[in-house]
């Protein structure tokens, strides 16, 4: 995995598609993240246990979103996200992100990693089926939730 190079992936007005990083550069307000989030671009490029999406609405860039450390051994992967109009809710992108992995692969759990006072991520994030698992062991004030498939 990488970068996704497929067709548009779900149905409007919120989709996943392939990452255009100058359009990205242009849209990106959020300059305390900046050199954090170019270097996960750059890494996505070249480095398979990353794959890395553009969420649109309504054909206008509103964000991106990521799978990393995927871990092929244990079917786990890490989930990244970032949305630029804080009026616009990631919802629909995890949603579609979680879709996304339950066709296009073997990965059993998504894991979300957040600050404690992010509580609008952690929110979306147990709308979409995450479960609150503790306190992050790197730092104490982030909170850990999960997603485990369904399997059919």
């Amino acid at each position: 995995m990488t970068i996704f190079t497929n067709s548009n992936y779900g149905n409007s007005p919120v989709t996943l598609r392939q990452p255009d990083f100058q359009q990205i550069d242009q849209e990106d307000k959020i300059n305390d993240t900046n050199l954090e989030w170019k270097s996960w671009r750059e890494r996505a490029k070249s480095d398979n246990s990353i794959y890395y999406f553009s969420v649109y609405s309504n054909d206008n860039l509103v964000g991106e979103i990521f799978l990393h450390d995927i871990n092929e051994e244990t079917k786990e992967a890490l989930v990244g996200y970032r949305i630029f109009d804080s009026g616009m809710r990631g919802k629909e992108a995890l949603l579609l992100l979680q879709r996304f992995v339950k066709e296009n692969t073997d990965l059993k759990t998504l894991i979300i990693i957040t600050a404690e006072n992010n509580l609008p991520s952690i929110k979306m994030a147990e709308r979409c089926g995450f479960t609150k698992l503790g306190t992050s062991r790197e730092n104490k004030k982030d909170i850990v939730l999960s997603w485990k498939r369904n399997l059919p």
